[in-house]
Order: C-alpha cells, then sequence, then structure tokens
C-alpha cells in the first residue's frame, strides 16, 4: 500500500489496521516507550544505545544487513559559498550543544553534521543502493 510517510503507516499501525513499520527512531520513540508499539529489531549493524536488548537485523538475518536513516539539510543552487560555511558552522554549534545533543539522543537520534560533499556521497550511495533493490525484486514505480 502507497502512503505518503511514516506518520500515516504509523497511525495505520495504532489502529491494528497494519502489523509493521519499519521507519526512523524519532518516529517511533515514543511509541516504543509509552508500550503502544513493540520494536522487534533495529536495523542498523550495531544495536541502539536506548534500545540495548532489542536485536539487530544482522543478528537475526542476513549477516551484512546495515540500513539507517538520514537527515540533510539542503539550500538552493547558487547560495554564496559564504554563506554556505556560516550556515554549516551554526548548524554545526547547535548540534554541539549538550541540551541539544541530549534531546536528539532521547529519540533515538544521532545527530552529527558533515559537509556538502559527504552529503552528495552519500546521496549517490543510496541511490544507487536502493534504486539495485527496485530493480532486482522488479518493484514497480508508482
Amino acid at each position: 500500500m502507497p502512503f505518503k510517510g511514516g506518520p500515516e503507516v504509523l497511525n495505520e499501525v495504532l489502529a491494528q489496521r497494519l502489523d509493521l513499520i519499519i521507519d526512523v527512531p524519532i518516529l517511533l520513540s515514543e511509541h516504543i516507550k509509552s508500550g503502544t508499539v513493540r520494536p522487534l529489531a533495529v536495523t542498523t549493524r550495531e544495536r541502539a544505545r536506548d534500545l540495548p536488548n532489542v536485536t539487530t537485523v544482522a543478528e537475526v538475518g542476513p549477516a551484512d544487513f546495515d540500513v539507517r536513516g538520514w537527515m540533510g539539510l539542503v539550500a538552493p543552487a547558487g547560495v554564496p559559498e559564504g554563506t554556505l560555511r556560516r550556515l554549516q558552522d551554526e548548524v554545526s554549534s547547535i548540534l554541539a550543544d549538550v541540551s541539544v545533543a541530549t534531546r536528539f539522543a532521547g529519540l533515538g537520534v544521532a545527530a552529527k553534521t558533515s559537509s556538502g560533499a559527504d552529503l552528495q556521497a552519500l546521496l549517490h550511495t543510496d541511490l544507487n543502493r536502493w534504486g539495485r533493490v527496485i530493480a532486482d525484486a522488479r518493484i514497480e514505480r508508482i
């Protein structure tokens, strides 16, 4: 079933119309803590720091399974380099703040900064990886 995003899928799971959701910790953490959903496994290679008793997919399935969600901050093409550098410096400073890092950690998010080139490389890698999965599984594009 096609959905517009994680919150829509989560609502279906909470209403017991769907049995399973795979999504980022920030969406699920409060529901895990309250007991309205039960974590079955994490998709990262290592166990989640805040869910140490929850197995990884790699422990019970393919040993090389490692899927991580990520978010990136982007700006329109043509923004001056100096502006981009200042934006990156400001975001880095915010993410280095202990209260911000603690809040993110409480949501199951490991916040970190990287360069625009690093983000571009990650995007390229993920597009290739998931493009192959879609092609190999013969998943119809919608």
